[in-house]
């Protein structure tokens, strides 16, 4: 018999999907003000910093209002099929960059909305957001579309996408903490903007939490032993081990001196 607890747990990771697709979709709108205004503090966040791309930033306010619909519609509803649209959109236009990279032709894309200037820091070419970013996009928007999905095979496919495309941007987001410069370094084509792995890190979660009934959601969710352990020990993951690493760098980079 499930308790309670568990119900409210369930409701309040909803709401927290529908938090996170909020922030999701002001940072793309923010990011888009950035380009319209010429602000470059909300393009890159900091001058030696890579800027989020046009592309990326419209493919987030679309992930955003995909992620919320699905939350808030009923299966099989206006807002579903509405967020259903929105993740084909952002589909189309990643797997379009990732052909332009493959191929190493422009298909003209870039440059919809708005020209870059040729030399842009840490950039391949003008206007172009970069292929970890596009790959993120593609692993995203499918599991936007299959959010719908009961099987256990769907589910542990969309789950495993979901925590994929979150690798690669924790990668990033710890290599702009950590200031890992040999690492920026190895990538021949455009960098993820900090912002863009930020705004991948709590996409990824709240498709996780848009889900709480099915999938590794169910499992941290639950009133068992498993479940409250998972719940006790991710923040901790996830918090702590990374400043822990950053205080040993820095003892390490001290002690060179």
């Amino acid at each position: 018999m499930r308790s309670s607890f568990y119900a409210a747990r369930l409701s309040g990771s909803k709401i927290l999907a529908q938090i996170f697709a909020i922030v999701v979709l002001g940072i793309g709108c923010a990011v888009l003000a950035g380009w319209v205004f010429s602000i470059e503090a909300l393009k890159s966040v900091s001058p030696v910093f890579v800027s989020m791309k046009v592309n990326a930033a419209f493919c987030f306010v679309l992930c955003g209002l995909a992620l919320y619909f699905s939350v808030k519609g009923a299966p099989g509803g206006r807002g579903r099929r509405l967020a259903q649209g929105c993740a084909l959109v952002v589909a189309v236009f990643s797997f379009l960059t990732i052909v332009e990279y493959v191929l190493g032709r422009d298909l003209g894309i870039d440059r919809l909305l708005f020209t870059e200037p040729a030399g842009t820091i840490f950039t391949y070419a003008s206007g172009r957001m970069a292929l970890n970013t596009a790959t993120n996009f593609v692993l995203f928007s499918v599991v936007l579309m299959m959010l719908d999905a009961k099987s256990n095979c769907l589910c542990g496919i969309s789950d495993a996408a979901t925590l994929l495309a979150s690798f690669f941007a924790l990668t990033t987001a710890l290599a702009y903490f950590y200031d890992v410069r040999l690492f920026k370094g190895i990538f021949v084509y455009t960098l993820m903007a900090v912002h863009t792995a930020a705004a991948f890190l709590i996409l990824g979660a709240g498709l996780l939490a848009a889900r709480p009934d099915r999938g590794i959601m169910r499992e941290i969710l639950s009133d068992g032993a498993a479940g409250l352990m998972s719940r006790f020990l991710l923040p901790s993951l996830l918090l702590i081990t990374p400043v822990l690493g950053w205080l040993q760098l820095g003892g390490g980079t001290r002690g060179s001196l």
